[in-house]
């Protein structure tokens, strides 16, 4: 985006070049009050032009900034619910490995095999 506020910058300052040039009329063409008056509102005119363009590519460039703040903004809290997620697996993973340790390695199971249907007592 800084390339399209340079290059309306740069045309900015390409009319007002024209518009100076206007300014300065060869003066045997300017003869009467009329043409000397006409070629300085042409000249006012385009200077209006020129700080218009300087304006609005300020207030694009401007516009683009806060987009890539709000850009920022979105990334950083996608980041933050996807850490806050894998937290919280990673939390009921250990609960579950826990709870299987405990269940099924630090007990002794008494006798062989269990029927079918039925659990292996385990002795604590």
């Amino acid at each position: 985006m800084f390339v399209q506020s340079d290059f309306a910058f740069k045309d900015a300052q390409k009319r007002l070049i024209r518009g100076l040039d206007v300014a300065k009329v060869d003066k045997n063409r300017v003869r009467d009050g009329k043409e000397r008056e006409n070629a300085a509102m042409s000249a006012i005119r385009l200077a209006a032009i020129t700080q218009a363009a300087i304006e609005a590519a300020k207030r694009l460039e401007e516009e683009r900034r806060r987009e890539e703040e709000r850009e920022r903004l979105l990334r950083e809290k996608k980041i933050e619910a996807e850490t806050e997620q894998v937290e919280e697996n990673v939390n009921r993973l250990e609960v579950t490995l826990s709870t299987f340790f405990i269940r099924f390695c630090c007990g002794r199971v008494v006798g062989s095999s269990p029927e079918p249907g039925k659990r292996a007592h385990i002795h604590e």
